[in-house]
């Protein structure tokens, strides 16, 4: 941390240097005349022994691009000759692939990088932003009578973020059971590949509306996608429960009107909640076995008058309660992501 704050020090004075020589007519070479210039055929081979690596992502071959990357090189060299080892990487046009090479930067540990155009600035922020820190929690329980639970609950971490999954099966036992985890599985397969959640889901359906056809067979999906860096989430619903915000005593109770995968129209998506995410937040997802959505006013009320910050505790609370209440007559799913206080909590990986 020192090493790279230091050489941020250095970069910003010489920042200023340039600008105080572009004002007053003075190159840096009449400025520096005991210093040989560095050219790009050089720059990225340092004479003296490396003490800083540098990360330099270009959008695409340009004019004012090059002579940019050209300058920073030049300065970087005329600053700190022989310390500095540069690595420039050109996107070819590619705004992906700024993404690419930027996290292959974060990857390799560089100590600094330089995005020259504003899809790398971009870039370089979401892969450098600090994320938020989260605890995942997630129970579920079968049936009364059942050996296993038709729900299925999982959650990953993606190229397009965090992602908390619940299914319900259709019915209950080891058949509601291989349905709801074939959901997951295809689900997690879809996003890990990097395809975008709501092509995922659209695919998804239009699958199981064929398999509906043939075994009358359907599922709900609940989907939470987070950005941990934007701050963000999104949340999908085919025939899923409601899903409720805690934060301090406020709950916020969100629903789905669609209907569950197998049975929605493919032609017609339902669109998804988006909201921003604050510390010391809780979101709990359910599946109606806890609480069906015309009776849940129970949930709302301990979920504002919890003032924990375990959500494995608040997970168990909520199944124990439901299960008082209701007796056993469904299976019961919850999972919960809790956002904690900045400075303290742990990450889940």
């Amino acid at each position: 941390m020192k090493k790279t704050a230091k050489l941020t020090a250095l970069l910003l004075a010489l920042v200023m240097a340039l600008s105080l020589a572009a004002c007053s007519g003075t190159s840096l070479d009449s400025a520096a005349p005991n210093e040989s210039k560095a050219t790009p055929e050089n720059s990225n081979e340092p004479a003296g022994d490396v003490k800083y690596v540098v990360g330099i992502c270009q959008l695409a071959p340009h004019v004012a691009l090059d002579a940019a990357t050209e300058g920073f090189t030049d300065a970087v060299n005329a600053l700190l000759p022989g310390q500095v080892e540069l690595d420039t990487q050109n996107a070819a046009g590619d705004t992906p692939t700024c993404a690419t090479i930027i996290n292959g930067f974060v990857s390799d540990g560089v100590d600094l990088i330089m995005a020259n155009a504003t899809p790398a600035l971009q870039a370089a922020a979401a892969a450098t932003g600090r994320e938020m820190l989260y605890d995942v929690a997630m129970a579920a329980t079968p049936k009364e009578g059942q050996r296993v639970c038709g729900d299925s609950v999982n959650y990953f971490r993606g190229g397009n973020g965090l992602f908390l999954l619940l299914s319900d099966g259709m019915g209950s036992g080891r058949e509601a059971q291989r349905e709801s985890q074939m959901t997951l599985r295809l689900m997690e397969q879809f996003l890990m590949a990097g395809i975008d959640a709501e092509t995922a889901l659209k695919t998804l359906n239009a699958a199981l509306n064929l398999r509906s056809d043939e075994q009358g067979s359907f599922t709900t999906i609940d989907l939470l996608q987070v950005d941990l860096s934007g701050r963000q989430a999104s949340l999908y619903k085919y025939g899923a429960a409601p899903t409720y915000i805690k934060r301090q005593g406020t709950v916020r109770r969100l629903t789905g009107k669609a209907l569950p995968a197998g049975l929605q129209e493919a032609d017609r998506f339902p669109p998804p909640d988006r909201f921003p995410l604050e510390e010391d937040t809780f979101v709990l997802m359910i599946s109606d076995g806890v609480a069906e959505s015309g009776d849940d006013i129970w949930l709302q009320d301990l979920l504002a008058g919890w003032h924990g910050e375990d959500p494995h505790v608040l997970v168990s609370l909520v199944l124990r309660e439901s299960a008082q209440r209701r007796k056993g007559d469904d299976d019961c799913s919850a999972l919960c992501l809790y956002l904690p206080r900045q400075n303290q909590g742990k990450r889940e990986v």
